[in-house]
């Protein structure tokens, strides 16, 4: 994740303002995140879905949370943006975005991956306001994994700090509004996806197909006397 960013990640950020601002809950307004199901053989790519649902109107500024995943069926190569985290912050943030987009990840540890959107613009033009993939996981099966194994893709709070220099736990996923001098923290729902082997759990074994020669006599005839 960018580390130059005027605000250094999106919980930084909530953090940051909430210092001197009120905080809200906002309960009526759930957002929803679902990380997609998908198959693919030993040894072959694949690609998983991380959208959101229920994408309150006033829009998201601010989130974070992290992927979950079993390292030992399946490798991540690569996170991309999806298509509603594009929302014009970059270009506008053009002095920052280049080191510190608004859309951070890190998938360096095995096994996680923590991704992170937030931008300091207050206008909510460059806010996260409509449903869609909001990111996309790239990965590969290892060689080594059984047909019908499974790695689930859990949706789960960052492990981390829950501010710098405290010693308590981070414990939620971040979805939030910072509007003025209110922080509005939404609730979240959250379906898991998953990665699933492809290929014949067991393999039946054909019986050999048997070949049968007809047999032919030949027969003689020695030519009689009349």
């Amino acid at each position: 994740m960018g580390t130059k960013r005027f605000f250094a990640g999106a919980v930084a950020f909530v953090m940051t303002v909430m210092s001197t601002a009120a905080m809200t809950a906002s309960a009526a307004d759930t957002v929803k995140v679902a990380a997609d199901k998908v198959t693919a053989a030993a040894g072959k790519d694949f690609s998983l879905n991380v959208s959101l649902s229920g994408v309150p109107k006033d829009g998201i500024r601010a989130c974070e949370f992290a992927l979950k995943y079993d390292s030992s069926i399946i490798e991540v190569t690569g996170v991309k943006a999806g298509t509603i985290a594009d929302t014009g912050a970059d270009a506008k943030e053009a002095d920052i975005s280049k080191e510190a987009p608004s859309f951070g990840v890190n998938f360096a540890t095995a096994g996680v991956v923590n991704v992170e959107w937030s931008t300091g613009l207050t206008s909510s033009d460059y806010w996260i306001k409509s449903d869609g993939v909001l990111f996309t996981v790239e990965g590969t099966v290892k060689s080594t994994a059984k047909a019908g194994d499974v790695s689930k893709v859990e949706i789960v709070p960052i492990d981390r700090a829950l501010f710098e220099g405290s010693t308590e736990k981070n414990t939620d996923i971040v979805f939030a509004n910072i509007s003025g001098s209110t922080v509005t923290n939404y609730e979240v729902s959250t379906s898991d996806g998953s990665v699933t082997v492809e290929g014949a759990e067991t393999t039946e074994t054909e019986a050999p197909t048997e070949t049968t020669k007809e047999s032919t006599t030949e027969t003689s005839v020695k030519p009689g006397l009349d």
